[in-house]
């Protein structure tokens, strides 16, 4: 910030991040020079600490992605800006989910993004109680049914017999794969009307959803690109928000809001896990799932409301 980037410390890395990143590293000729994800290279290390680096005069950064701007119900703009930090406080804090690191980074990013955007708390809660059951960003969906042969789906069998998915792709990441071999083979299956999918991602988006979203990765990154860790959750989210404001908006938020509007925290949380999975993520047995992402999706609320 002090070399004029629109950018403030907030202890995540969002889209606002990644722009400032990448036109400080623009400005100073730098590459992405490091051993791996998190590791900074010799010469990145040697420019950021020179009183030589490239100063840049700070311009505001417009969203693609407008938000509603409202404050969260009963709460004015200043306790809203005061009690989102303590609620993703709550959230990193946590150790009774169970979560793995790369799964806590992904429900800390995505609940910042959507309280930014000026999602209720509850409706918040609801998603990450489904992100939980789901998938990590920028994972893809593994076909190794080894111990369970009888439960492999269809579209995975077909999968590892026409395009050798289980050994080039499952259970990898995008930064060992890459955008562009994922776009060649989603454009193969888009040809054959998505007999063979998979899924990808935090919400596992499948078929045509996937094209979607590595579309989206493009569009962000360009196609000859390994994203890291931190760049698929700012990919992934961005899709999240245009499905919420776009497709999504009628059957699962504005449904939402509609059944459960008068609904205490917690009941509307468990509401908000149940209308995603059964109208959102539309997993296998939706049914049961519902029942339990709701569950989880009340104990998420109460975890970020202090309860």
């Amino acid at each position: 910030k002090d070399l004029g980037y629109d950018v403030e410390a907030t202890g995540y890395f969002d889209e606002k991040m990644l722009i400032a990143v990448n036109e400080y590293k623009e400005a100073n000729k730098l590459g992405n020079t490091g051993d791996w994800e998190g590791v900074i290279g010799a010469q990145t290390w040697s420019v950021l600490f020179s009183s030589d680096a490239v100063k840049k005069v700070a311009k505001k950064v417009e969203k693609e992605i407008k938000g509603t701007d409202q404050p969260i119900a009963g709460q004015d703009s200043n306790s809203v800006k005061g009690s989102k930090y303590e609620m993703i406080e709550r959230l990193k804090k946590d150790t009774s989910l169970g979560l793995s690191k790369s799964k806590k980074d992904a429900i800390i990013d995505m609940a910042t993004v959507l309280l930014d955007e000026g999602y209720e708390p509850e409706f918040i809660a609801g998603i990450l109680g489904n992100i939980i059951h789901e998938g990590t960003p920028g994972r893809f969906e593994s076909s190794n049914y080894k111990s369970n042969p009888e439960k492999k789906p269809g579209y995975l069998k077909y999968m590892d017999a026409n395009h050798d998915y289980r050994n080039k792709f499952s259970g990898k990441t995008l930064t060992e794969v890459g955008i562009a071999e994922t776009y060649s083979l989603l454009k193969q299956l888009e040809k054959g009307g998505y007999e063979g999918k998979f899924g990808l991602g935090s919400i596992q988006w499948t078929g045509g959803r996937t094209m979607k979203l590595i579309e989206t990765y493009i569009e962000l990154y360009g196609e000859d690109y390994y994203p890291t860790a931190a760049e698929c959750r700012v990919a992934e989210n961005r899709l999240l928000l245009k499905e919420m404001k776009g497709a999504y908006n009628k059957s699962v938020y504005q449904n939402w809001k509609s059944q459960y509007s008068g609904c205490d925290g917690a009941e509307a949380a468990y509401g908000a896990g149940s209308v995603v999975c059964k109208e959102y993520e539309r997993p296998r047995y939706a049914d049961t799932q519902a029942i339990e992402r709701g569950n989880d999706s009340k104990k998420i609320y109460n975890i970020m409301m202090g309860k």
